[in-house]
């Protein structure tokens, strides 16, 4: 009579744990890429809403008829340049330092195109390199 055998055996119990480690390993190269995704999209986020701040800017001050605002959107600038009147650096949301630059151009029918550029001021892996806003405004 033989008798009965419980349990694992260790050749079993070494598959389960190779097993389990690639599960794990999977799992976090899936975790790392994920949290580089949310974090680029993150300062996406902050660099569009920079650039629309500075765009929202001009536009009260062209509302409010402001002479400085008026002066400050005469053809010029530079998108990779920081030129004085058409460069500024400001601190996002989360702290981080971005440069925003724009350039004037003549647009259609009486109107300037205004391009604004937001960058990260020290870039890195972790930031996306820049994101461009244009609108066209009515400058008297």
């Amino acid at each position: 009579m033989t008798s009965a055998r419980r349990g694992f055996t260790l050749t079993e119990l070494l598959i389960a744990i190779i097993l389990l480690a690639i599960a794990i390993l999977g799992t976090a190269s899936v975790v790392t890429g994920t949290s580089t995704t949310q974090t680029l999209s993150s300062r996406r986020g902050e660099m569009a809403l920079l650039g629309t701040s500075r765009i929202e800017t001009f536009r009260v001050g062209l509302d409010a008829s402001d002479a400085a605002m008026i002066a400050a959107l005469q053809d010029g600038g530079s998108l990779t340049t920081s030129l004085s009147g058409y460069s500024d650096v400001v601190t996002g949301p989360n702290g981080v330092p971005f440069v925003r630059r724009w350039l004037v151009e003549p647009g259609p029918a009486l109107t300037s195109k205004v391009t604004v550029r937001v960058a990260p001021q020290t870039p890195s892996s972790r930031s996306p390199v820049a994101v461009d806003l244009v609108t066209y405004l009515l400058v008297p």
